[in-house]
């Protein structure tokens, strides 16, 4: 009898079966296909243009006042590449597809997927210039649901799931203040059975064990800055006086500068 061999096609579904199942933070992503890197002789190559939401300004009166649209964009490189790279032989990939993966897919997606969601939180995180709470402090309740908040100020969208990660231990001190609160019998079974939050004030919780830590530098003093507005209303801050630099991801606040609806 002819051995039935497992074919690269089979082995990369149970993969990508498998790593969808361990994703925690990436899950949770929007993923939505653009067939511009598809494109037959006309491949983007590494760096997709992602459209930005047009602004405009709102007129008051009957006389039209005309504006131009003008559309902008940012660009995303496909910039880092990462694998886990395995050798088998001709009797390993006779075994049956579960075994198979069992034995070495779920080993080698666990870590890489672990080092693909760590490396994304990191640099993600870095970019977030919103914050509640106390720094090194587990937040409370109502200060998680202003984290909401600030998303509606900052126009994010309401038609997608929003999701809050935590570490494990995070999610065992959020779990304890919730205890003697209302909640819907659907999920506070969750909260006792699987000690996690399932979903409150709008949010889906996750626990994720590759939460980015954060360390401040050292405070820094004497700085000055001049603001340079452009045409769009954007605006450039140029700042001097620093003795040394901020850590990049570290949340500072400067006199007369606020935080405003984008669109007032």
């Amino acid at each position: 009898m002819a051995n039935s061999i497992l074919t690269p096609t089979a082995v990369t579904r149970e993969v990508l079966r498998v790593a969808h199942e361990k994703l925690s933070f990436l899950g949770t992503v929007v993923r939505s296909y653009d067939d511009s890197y598809a494109k037959s002789g006309a491949k983007i190559g590494d760096t997709l243009k992602i459209r930005q939401p047009n602004k405009y300004t709102v007129r008051t009166g009957k006389t039209l006042d005309a504006q131009d649209s003008s559309e902008t964009s940012t660009s995303l490189t496909v910039a880092t590449q990462k694998g886990v790279d395995m050798v088998f032989s001709s009797a390993e990939l006779t075994m049956d597809i579960q075994d198979f993966s069992k034995r070495f897919i779920e080993p080698a997606m666990s870590v890489l997927v672990s080092n693909i969601e760590s490396a994304m939180l990191n640099d993600v995180t870095q970019d977030v210039y919103n914050h509640v709470g106390t720094p090194g402090t587990l937040p409370t309740f109502l200060q998680i649901a202003q984290a909401k908040g600030k998303l509606n100020q900052g126009l994010a969208p309401k038609d997608n799931d929003r999701n809050i990660q935590m570490e494990s231990i995070d999610m065992a001190g959020v779990v304890n203040e919730l205890k003697g609160l209302f909640q819907d019998s659907s999920q506070i079974s969750k909260q006792y059975r699987e000690g996690v939050v399932g979903k409150a004030v709008g949010l889906n919780w996750v626990e994720n064990e590759r939460i980015y830590t954060h360390t401040n530098g050292s405070d820094v003093t004497g700085i000055t800055f001049d603001t340079v507005t452009a045409a769009d209303g954007d605006a450039t801050l140029a700042i001097t006086g620093a003795s040394s630099a901020p850590t990049v991801g570290s949340v500072f606040t400067m006199a007369a500068v606020y935080a405003v609806h984008p669109y007032h």
